[in-house]
């Protein structure tokens, strides 16, 4: 499932906040928001992600894996969000700098252009930079709400996708501010470093991962035609397995030695077996 309702959950947090905002806005003037714009692109918006996070969490897989957890309350939730939302920005972030850096480095140059539009000093000001900030802040705490309701924890690194997201869209911005404000030849020698670093870096990702990936792949792929070929024998014993090797940046679909865990059970049932299957 990628952990799609948690996507779908932060965005519809996300969008009943802006609701909030409009309806504050416009609190005296009720006619006027139902002919904002932006309000009816949000309830269109809001109304397509509810029904897929209707969809999304009252699936098999996530009612079962609601079921191996202990989901806290909400007050609960709001205690840990916090926590998590400190923890990131004290622990996750930092790391992530560099990465930040050489994403955004090239939005300087976008700074540049928009010295000549008229409009851009609304989006560059003291003012809306704070906004930005502040809306920062407070759609990463609503993207790990969901997580920490139904996990009653911060979750796995995956599950901080929209909140290194909501980092680069701030870095990126950040950066263009900069190249709006400032104008100078070192300036624009930045964007491509960085550039170049960031392609260069892509590149040796990309170099070292690959007989990663495709060792893992065939590795999946052997034990896939095994259990299936003892399948077709009308095995009934338990199968010792061995190990996947290490996945790279896979997503490890590794059983256990427990032929109760889930993912042992799962794995069971995906391929039909008449026999459990154990990692040795």
């Amino acid at each position: 499932m990628g952990a799609a309702e948690l996507f779908s959950a932060t965005i519809v947090l996300m969008l009943i906040f802006i609701f909030a905002v409009l309806v504050f806005r416009f609190r005296k003037e009720t006619s006027v928001l139902f002919q904002n714009t932006i309000f009816k692109k949000t309830i269109f918006v809001f109304t397509i992600c509810l029904v897929g996070l209707c969809f999304v969490y009252y699936g098999s897989g996530a009612q079962h894996r609601k079921s191996l957890l202990v989901q806290s309350s909400v007050a609960g939730t709001f205690f840990i969000a916090t926590k998590a939302l400190i923890w990131f920005f004290i622990f996750k972030l930092p790391a992530r700098l560099p990465y930040l850096i050489l994403f955004a480095s090239p939005f300087i140059l976008m700074g540049n252009l928009l010295q000549s539009n008229s409009h851009a000093s609304t989006i560059f000001n003291k003012k809306h930079t704070l906004n930005i900030i502040g809306i920062f802040i407070v759609f990463n705490f609503l993207a790990l709400l969901p997580a920490c309701y139904i996990m009653s924890e911060m979750g796995p690194d995956r599950a901080l996708t929209f909140n290194s997201f909501l980092c680069a869209c701030l870095s990126a911005y950040g950066f263009a501010f900069i190249g709006y404000k400032f104008n100078s030849s070192l300036l624009r020698c930045i964007p491509i470093a960085g550039l170049i670093a960031g392609i260069c870096l892509i590149t040796y990702f990309a170099v070292r991962q690959y007989p990663i990936a495709k060792n893992y792949a065939a590795a999946i792929d052997e034990r896939i035609v095994l259990v299936q070929e003892e399948n077709k024998k009308g095995r009934t014993e338990l199968l010792e397995l061995k190990p996947l090797p290490r996945p790279g940046f896979y997503y490890s679909a590794e059983i256990s030695n427990d032929t109760a865990l889930y993912r042992n059970t799962f794995f069971k049932q995906r391929f039909n077996l008449g026999f459990n299957c154990v990692v040795k």
